[in-house]
This record gives structure tokens, C-alpha cells and sequence, in this order.
């Protein structure tokens, strides 16, 4: 909740954000807007996949980043 509290007070949001947001809001079982989320995520960059987004953020703990992968996968954008 903490992180969705910071990423709505980003005036304009891209993809990338939507899609963490979208993340958030799969870990913490809400479904509708996670779905909802990954919706616009996709709306503004139909390319968008979960591997080029992993590519492109670097973790430092191996764990980070599967969690990040499980929680953006749940909210059901692509692979």
C-alpha cells in the first residue's frame, strides 16, 4: 500500500509505473484493479512483456525480482 501511495502522487504515469502499480495491486489481492491496471499498462505500450521489463530494471537480489516477475504476471500482463 505504501508503494501505491507514492506512484499515485506521480502526476503522469507511463507504462512501466502502471505496470508496478498494476503489481501492487495483484500482491495485495485485488484483482479488479490489477487487471484493470495491466489493461491501461498494455493500452499504452502494447509491447509490453514482463521479460523486457526484467531486462530493463536491474535487482540487485535475485528475490527482488522474482517477486517483481510473480506479482506483475499475476496481475495477468504478459510473459
Amino acid at each position: 500500500k505504501e508503494a501505491l501511495a507514492m506512484f499515485e502522487k506521480i502526476p503522469t504515469r507511463g507504462a512501466y509505473v502502471t505496470a508496478l502499480m498494476a503489481g501492487c495491486h495483484a500482491q495485495l489481492a485485488e484483482m479488479d484493479q490489477a487487471r484493470v491496471l495491466a489493461a491501461e499498462c498494455l493500452a499504452m505500450e502494447p509491447e509490453f512483456s514482463i521479460g523486457r521489463f526484467m531486462t530493463e530494471e536491474p535487482f540487485k537480489n535475485p528475490a527482488d525480482a522474482a517477486h517483481q516477475s510473480a506479482c506483475l504476471k499475476m496481475a495477468g500482463l504478459p510473459d
